[in-house]
């Protein structure tokens, strides 16, 4: 699918499905949530375990559940409407350039100081 189609693609989805059993981050996730679209996923996306509020933006589940899944895509179908907006939120709060050159800057000098990662407010390991 072109970039360029994917804005009216986003706009047209109720939530975003993405059941796989590895992905090291999945930026499909960011895009949704920024296009306020509710996200499923399983916890081998990296995106979604460190971008999802489980329950307000979104699903987590383990990969290869099958049960789970379909107990989230069922939550996911009756969700009230606010968490798409949310998702949306979400996305402005966490995935602005300059937020996420500071956090790679913290990053950077928590690993040169010997400094382990922690989670920060919004969930994110940093």
């Amino acid at each position: 699918m072109p970039w360029e189609a994917l804005p009216a693609l986003y706009a047209e989805a109720d939530a975003l499905v993405l059941p796989s059993r590895h992905d090291g981050w999945g930026l499909v996730v960011n895009e949704a949530l920024a296009s306020g679209i509710p996200v499923v996923a399983t916890t081998a996306v990296g995106a979604a375990t460190d971008l999802l509020r489980e329950g307000e933006t979104g699903f987590l589940v383990p990969p290869a559940d099958v049960g789970a899944l379909a107990t989230a895509l069922l939550a996911a179908a009756r969700a009230p409407a606010g968490m798409g907006e949310r998702a949306r939120l979400l996305a402005r709060e966490r995935l602005l350039p300059a937020l996420a050159a500071k956090r790679f800057a913290r990053l950077v000098g928590d690993a040169l100081a010997g400094r382990p990662l922690e989670a920060d407010a919004a969930g994110a390991r940093s």
